[in-house]
């Protein structure tokens, strides 16, 4: 056999195997499938050239509506008139429910948004204020506060005018104070013998300072506390000899830096002047101090003395209701107690102005004597004497003693300066100069 002859062959079987396989499709497609009995339906699949015959026929299209259809034999058949009015019903609400589903789906969603949850929108054309620092470091020099005003901080205004204020007070004070006081060393310190010294009457004094210092117009018993503070004082510079204990020929200053305020030649207030007239024999003491005690006070506004009694505090108690000896102890203990002074004989100077030595007697060395065994019980080197007026041996060692101790030439008599230093160590032993 030729090669040409096989070309044939091939070609031959190609076309008889196209041939078999469209035949087949053919037989397949007008074939009828075996119907399968399931609840008395029958159900056929068409076939497919009998499919493409109906999708071309536009009646039969609209006839059918799915690939498949349910073959029902007649026997079965439900007339249309035994269906019920409820599957109808059925029927209908089955098709307004997908109706609405399916306009709901065709209709775009609203999305609700709240008013508050989204910001508003900032205006983009509002300018943005950027301070200058130059311009508000010259506006701060020129007026106090000006910088702060350009700098939009207004609250911080008080504080500058406040800090300003504050300042303002602290210096007016302190200059005033610093004036007292200066005043004050200057009248201690003046060895000038034509620097003026008063000589007044106790009473006189005490209705001067009381009217120096309180006003007339205050309760009743806050005046004679008061003035019973002033009376009290005033006699424990006289009888401890204070200043003079430290050289000084004077008994009491007038500057209110170390003891009260003094003005020549002022007029008194007659409320103030009638209380002083009743009670000028009293001072203040304590339980087993015959010594009038150092009350010191101060005013309460302008300074501040947290152990000792404020002026204005006083008067606010007197207003209360309070009693002068209440008052006084509200301030200075309730061990506090008014004291009455036999005689009140002015202001002498206790120096009797002669040296005391053996064979003296009198008042005068029996004050020493009991001076002498009050700072024997702090100093035990120091013989305790007998407190019976007269100078003996035993009262001129106990002299030299003390003068050993302290520092004074031992000559077992007491000179002026022997006198005044047993006199400022007395006052430091008793603590007479104190409140406590």
């Amino acid at each position: 056999m030729t090669r040409k002859s096989k070309k044939y062959q091939l070609l031959i079987i190609t076309l008889l195997l196209c041939f078999l396989q469209v035949a087949g499709i053919d037989v397949y497609a007008q074939s009828t499938v075996t119907p399968m009995k399931r609840d008395t339906t029958i159900t056929q699949r068409e076939a497919p050239k009998a499919r493409a015959r109906r999708h071309r026929e536009p009646s039969v299209q609209d006839s059918l509506k799915k690939d498949s259809i349910r073959i029902v034999p007649s026997k079965e058949l439900v007339p249309l008139d035994s269906l019920s009015a409820a599957s109808i019903q059925i029927a209908d609400s089955l098709d307004a429910a997908n109706k609405k589903e399916l306009k709901k789906i065709e209709q775009p969603a609203s999305i609700m948004v709240k008013a508050d949850s989204v910001p508003p929108a900032k205006d983009i054309n509002k300018k943005i204020f950027i301070p200058n620092p130059t311009k508000a470091t010259w506006l701060a020099v020129v007026f106090p506060g000006g910088g702060q005003i350009y700098n939009r901080k207004y609250w911080k205004l008080p504080i500058i005018y406040g800090g300003f204020a504050g300042c303002a007070y602290a210096l007016s004070w302190n200059g005033k104070m610093y004036k007292d006081y200066s005043q004050a060393y200057l009248d201690i310190m003046d060895s000038n013998p034509n620097t003026k010294n008063y000589y007044v009457r106790y009473r006189d004094y005490i209705k001067n300072v009381a009217s120096s210092e309180i006003y007339a117009t205050w309760p009743d018993s806050t005046i004679r506390a008061n003035v019973l503070a002033i009376m009290s004082f005033t006699l424990n510079r006289v009888y401890t000899e204070w200043y003079r204990n430290k050289g000084y020929d004077f008994t009491i200053t007038s500057s209110t830096a170390f003891d009260h305020k003094w003005i020549p030649e002022r007029n008194v207030y007659d409320t103030i002047s009638a209380v002083v007239d009743e009670i000028f024999a009293n001072y203040l003491s304590r339980p087993n101090v015959r010594q009038p005690i150092l009350t010191q006070y101060c005013d309460g506004t302008r300074v501040s003395c947290p152990d000792w009694m404020t002026q204005w505090g006083s008067k606010e108690l007197g207003d209360q209701g309070y009693t002068p000896i209440e008052i006084l102890r509200y301030f200075y203990g309730s061990d506090m107690y008014i004291n009455t002074a036999e005689e009140i004989s002015g202001i002498p100077s206790s120096w009797p102005g002669y040296t005391l030595e053996n064979g003296s007697s009198g008042a005068k060395v029996r004050q020493l004597q009991e001076q002498l065994n009050v700072i024997a019980g702090a100093y035990p080197a120091l013989p305790k004497i007998q407190t019976d007026g007269v100078y003996g041996p035993a009262t001129a060692e106990a002299v030299r003693k003390f003068q050993e101790i302290f520092g004074l030439p031992q000559t077992g008599t007491v000179d002026y300066r022997t006198w005044y230093k047993i006199s400022q160590i007395y006052v430091g032993v008793s603590r007479i100069a104190e409140l406590n």
